[in-house]
Formats: structure tokens, C-alpha cells, sequence
């Protein structure tokens, strides 16, 4: 239990390294698109599981985060960890970053 308990700690620590746009990032990877409604940039970051890569054929629920700058790398390593313990079901986790609004 210690164990994955540390293991879980390091996660989240290493998640909270800066990251730049179009990097992958510790846990997922960061992207960005324009919106012409709003006028501006938007950055998104997506975490897919493991098995994504290899399991073609396979569905999977999407956790859609906002204020992602904020509860991403949270968010994704606990979707890996409660996953790789059965808890829940391998999913794909979206984030779009807030920006702020005076």
C-alpha cells in the first residue's frame, strides 16, 4: 500500500512540470486550437490509456475535465492508477484549459 501510495505521489509530482504546447507531457499530451467564435486559442490536453494503442476494436468513456490547467494531471493520474487497480474501467480523459475572464 506504501508503495503505490509513493508511486502515486511521484506521478502527480512529475505532472506538475511545466509543459509548452505540442509537448507530451508526463501523463498525456498538450494541444491547441483556435476558435473563431472566440477569437483566440484555446489549449486542450488529452491522456489516453495504454491500451489504446494496441486494442483497436475497444471503446472507451471519455472524462471531459474543465478548468483543465487546474485538475488535469490530477485528474489523469488517478484515472490510471484507480484503473491499473480495477476500480474503474480504462478510460480517455479530455481537459480544456480555462482562461481567465475579467
Amino acid at each position: 500500500m506504501i508503495g503505490k501510495t509513493l508511486m502515486l505521489f511521484f506521478s502527480l509530482c512529475l505532472a506538475f512540470l511545466n509543459t509548452c504546447v505540442g509537448e507530451v507531457v508526463p501523463i498525456g499530451e498538450s494541444h491547441r486550437i483556435h476558435s473563431s467564435q472566440l477569437n483566440e486559442d484555446r489549449e486542450y490536453k488529452i491522456y489516453l490509456p495504454d491500451s489504446y494503442k494496441w486494442a483497436q476494436d475497444k471503446r472507451y468513456p471519455v472524462l471531459y475535465v474543465l478548468d483543465g490547467n487546474s485538475h488535469f494531471f490530477h485528474t489523469a493520474a488517478s484515472v490510471d492508477f484507480l484503473s491499473a487497480q480495477g476500480e474503474i474501467p480504462e478510460m480517455i480523459v479530455v481537459a480544456i484549459d480555462r482562461k481567465s475572464v475579467v
